[in-house]
């Protein structure tokens, strides 16, 4: 903006002398070419002096802007020095006020839920003689893996096992029994780890000369097929 209004000034300066000049040379020849020159020469020192209002005006604005920048770089500045100033403060007081405070003693930590299942399940496998829901599962899966069973369990009971069968409807009471039999018998070799002696031709297994059992082998509308016990000083399940 500067530049141009220079620009502006120069050349009207120069015009004003251009036709100053044509109007003094004229002035003997032609009084109406010596008026025009001087119209031409009154309005280029006219442009000039314009120039120069506007030049002085866009100055007095741009010196106000810069002292509205520089007041608000100053507040800035200030406000964050009384920020930092604060926040050193704030930094000063905060170890006064820890070494103050005590720290409250921390409540006791509740067993986790799995650590009072495994807490259970091994008052229960103590309970039964070192069987563990391991020897179970295997045994279940063992059980569900023949064709005519459709679901298994075995549960624990104060003086030995339940062990429950849904089998296919059509299974009949013969092969029921055996199916049960092998139940029965796997469960027994599964358990030999915990110190029982295993099952044989002549014995369902040595865990059950401690344990009494009772085992059904149900339809899936939980009708019975067949329903056996076994007490601890029989030598087999009683149908």
């Amino acid at each position: 903006m500067a530049a141009i209004l220079l620009l502006i000034m120069i050349a009207g300066v120069i015009a004003a002398f251009v036709y100053g000049r044509k109007a003094i040379v004229n002035r003997d020849k032609d009084s109406e070419a010596v008026q025009h020159n001087a119209k031409r020469m009154v309005t280029s020192v006219v442009v000039v002096f314009v120039a120069i209002l506007v030049a002085v005006v866009v100055d007095l604005d741009g010196s106000k802007t810069i002292e509205s920048d520089a007041t608000e770089d100053n507040g800035g500045t200030a406000a964050e020095e009384q920020t930092e100033e604060k926040t050193g403060d704030s930094d000063e007081e905060t170890p006064e006020n820890s070494e103050g405070s005590e720290e409250a003693p921390e409540a006791p930590e509740e067993p986790e839920e799995s650590e009072k299942e495994n807490e259970e399940a091994n008052d229960s496998t103590e309970a039964h003689g070192g069987v563990t829901d391991d020897m179970i599962d295997r045994t279940v899966e063992f059980i569900e893996s023949e064709d005519l069973v459709k679901d298994a369990a075995i549960s624990r009971t104060e003086d030995g096992f339940n062990f429950a069968i849904i089998a296919n409807p059509a299974i009949n009471d013969e092969a029921a029994k055996q199916t049960a039999e092998n139940f029965v018998r796997n469960f027994a070799s599964n358990a030999s780890s915990a110190g029982y002696e295993g099952p044989s031709a002549d014995s369902l297994g040595g865990i059950w000369d401690s344990y009494d059992l009772n085992i059904g082998v149900f339809t899936p509308t939980e009708e019975p097929i067949v329903r056996g016990a076994k007490m601890t000083n029989a030598d087999g399940i009683t149908w």
